[in-house]
């Protein structure tokens, strides 16, 4: 499991024509989600480097289906799973990534989806509780977050 998670990792960091080879085997995210979710952290760190290169490397529609899978609300979870720096990094990464994709693709009155998702899942509180991390890796990235996408001038 955690060897072809790496392999699908690796091909999820092309281009989006290529990740869409991936996508189109429908059982693909399902599994990963499961594995996410189910498994040693061996393999789930390997699963959230498929995600991590899906959300940087995939185009908004591509990304938009890890939505049906909870992707904000399971990253949230995990962040109050993992006390590791670089899984608590690792799921940073991508929620970055998400909030970057929602901040180029506003909806409605210029809405950030990620972002509000991002609040009703709770994440501005794990986020606060983060800035409190021991590693300051975290710590570096939590402010990034925090001055890219929670503060208003």
């Amino acid at each position: 499991r955690k060897e072809t998670l790496w392999a699908m990792s690796n091909i999820l960091a092309n281009p989006p024509e290529i990740i869409q080879w991936i996508l189109d085997v429908n059982e693909i995210l399902p599994k990963v989600f499961f594995l996410l979710q189910n498994d040693d952290n061996t393999v789930k760190m390997e699963a959230l480097h498929c995600l991590c290169n899906l959300t940087l490397s995939g185009t908004y529609e591509q990304v938009q289906l890890l939505l049906e899978f909870n992707v904000v609300g399971v990253m949230i979870k995990l962040l109050d799973h993992f006390q590791g720096a670089n899984y608590v990094c690792l799921i940073l990464e991508i929620l970055t990534n998400l909030l970057q994709m929602g901040q180029n693709n506003l909806i409605g009155n210029g809405v950030n989806k990620f972002l509000m998702l991002i609040e009703r899942e709770g994440g501005v509180k794990v986020i606060e509780r983060l800035q409190q991390h021991p590693d300051p890796a975290v710590y570096t990235v939590i402010n990034k977050i925090i001055d890219a996408y929670f503060t208003t001038e």
